[in-house]
């Protein structure tokens, strides 16, 4: 579990969750591992779980910077 930051953490995993807040900042931290570990790793998966629900601001950020089709979003709904 790591924090959503500029330098990329690779992990060698298969799968990249992210779990974040829906916001323009954060959309962009998400596109820019996305774009980086798609050129290590062609063949792994990113899913992106918007707390507490993905807008279309997000959906927008992430087609423009071409990694829509790369992920899969999610929302997670957390009550309490």
């Amino acid at each position: 579990l790591y924090h959503l930051e500029p330098d990329l953490n690779e992990t060698g995993a298969m799968c990249d969750y992210y779990f974040v807040r829906p916001g323009i900042k954060s959309m962009k931290l998400v596109a820019e591992h996305v774009k980086k570990s798609v050129k290590a790793s062609p063949t792994k998966e990113f899913y992106v779980f918007c707390i507490p629900r993905k807008t279309l601001l997000c959906q927008k950020i992430l087609e423009e910077e071409g990694v829509y089709g790369s992920v899969l979003m999610c929302e997670l709904e957390l009550e309490f």
